[in-house]
């Protein structure tokens, strides 16, 4: 493969971003540091240097979008071309071997931007099909030599290309929101699926990874469902509530274990409709695991109910006709959140606590968790991390790369 280096300007940037670069963060906001880079097209590689003219690191370029840059390499002289997109890669699949090798599992995440050294690019495996999410246009030219590598190692994969050219940083995105996408490798059967079956830990969920940013299932918390799995068998079942349930595969994995009832609340009918197909297709009866349409929030602050485990990972907003003034806001109602579903917890009950970060401070969760448990006059005995699995990694100064920041809660 034919080796092309762009030629190198140098980006200088100012002290306080210079400062978190040297801290692990791949990102550089344009300010009036960075100047004018309408000479620079997307994808040009730049030196980032500090207001010293110290070297930083490499990054390419998008000047057309306010996140101007991202660090592709922190070693010096060290080029970023096509066989090297392709190293890269293969180190993230190895990483990733004990997750190819788990039978009953098709569902996960191959490609994690920055944390894989392929900033920009995000690869799903949705069963036969692999998603590759592009969130930048910067990377356009290193994408083609991933793509060969990717289905060299999957020749039975469909591969669909989309773009989300948006900017990430808030982590929040337009609401029904569809991505521009394309098929690089179309799968064998006739017209293009809209939907279809992928396995976790042997169970059944239906996806729609072409349609919309919602998928139908979030692989970044497979590793809870399975934690939560191993509790409920542990303590041979319990009554367990999923607020904000979406697609129920809380739910599922919950009610496999051998909860003695799952309520899941939603307040979106589709969501509703698609949890109870996930439980019937995985033999679990919504008579006995009920879906409720209705506020999270308001539902568990009339119930009368007593529960054993609840599931509290909202979005940071949503609309609800109930709450047609204030509708639900992470930031103002996770407290309230809490506080309710401790009020409705059975002795040495579990909370699983979980936040999306990107806009907000680290200590955000445990002070919410900690203030809504003093509200409800309940005390928690225990409190452990609950993050991503190892196909979401992390790295060190980039608090903006973690798709969540979790919980899980012991009470007394």
């Amino acid at each position: 493969m034919a080796t092309h280096t762009p030629a190198r300007r140098r980006l200088r940037v100012s002290a306080a971003t210079a400062r978190i670069v040297r801290k692990g963060h791949p990102w550089v906001i344009r300010d009036r540091d960075t100047g004018d880079l309408s000479a620079h097209r997307s994808g040009d590689f730049v030196d980032l240097t500090d207001p010293r003219g110290q070297w930083l690191a490499l990054a390419i370029v998008d000047p057309s979008n306010p996140l101007c840059a991202r660090v592709v390499s922190r070693t010096p002289g060290e080029e970023v071309h096509g066989e090297e997109c392709q190293r890269r890669l293969k180190r993230a699949l190895g990483h990733r071997q004990p997750i190819l090798d788990e039978e009953g599992t098709t569902a996960f995440r191959l490609v994690h931007g920055p944390g894989d050294d392929l900033p920009g690019l995000f690869v799903d495996c949705w069963g036969d099909v692999l998603v590759a999410t592009r969130t930048t246009a910067s990377i356009q030219g290193l994408t083609p030599a991933v793509y060969e590598a990717l289905l060299a190692h999957f020749p039975d994969h469909a591969l669909f290309e989309q773009d989300h050219f948006a900017d990430l940083r808030s982590g929040r995105a337009p609401r029904n929101a569809h991505l521009d996408g394309r098929w690089i490798r179309k799968p064998e059967a006739t017209g293009s699926p809209e939907r279809w079956t992928v396995l976790e830990r042997g169970l059944r969920f239906e996806v729609t990874p072409l349609s919309s940013l919602t998928t139908g299932l979030y692989p970044d918390q497979r590793r809870n469902r399975t934690r939560l799995a191993e509790l409920i068998a542990g303590q041979q079942g319990g009554r367990i509530a999923n607020t904000f349930a979406h697609t129920g595969a809380f739910s599922v994995a919950c009610a496999a274990a051998g909860a003695q009832e799952v309520t899941s609340l939603d307040l979106a009918n589709r969501y509703c409709t698609w949890a109870e197909m996930n439980l019937k297709a995985n033999g679990l009866d919504p008579e006995q695991h009920p879906v409720v349409q209705a506020d999270a929030l308001s539902w568990l602050e009339r119930s009368k109910s007593r529960f054993d485990g609840f599931v509290l990972d909202p979005p940071a907003h949503a609309r609800s006709r109930k709450r047609r003034s204030r509708g639900w806001s992470l930031k103002r109602d996770f407290r309230a959140l809490v506080a309710a579903a401790a009020r409705r917890a059975n002795p040495s009950a579990w909370i699983l606590c979980c936040v999306n970060l990107k806009a907000r401070s680290r200590s955000f969760l445990k002070d919410q968790v900690q203030a809504g448990l003093r509200d409800a006059k309940r005390r928690a005995v225990r409190l452990d991390g609950a993050p991503c699995g190892a196909d979401h990694p992390q790295i060190r100064g980039f608090p903006e790369g973690r798709p969540f920041e979790g919980l899980l809660v012991r009470l007394d």
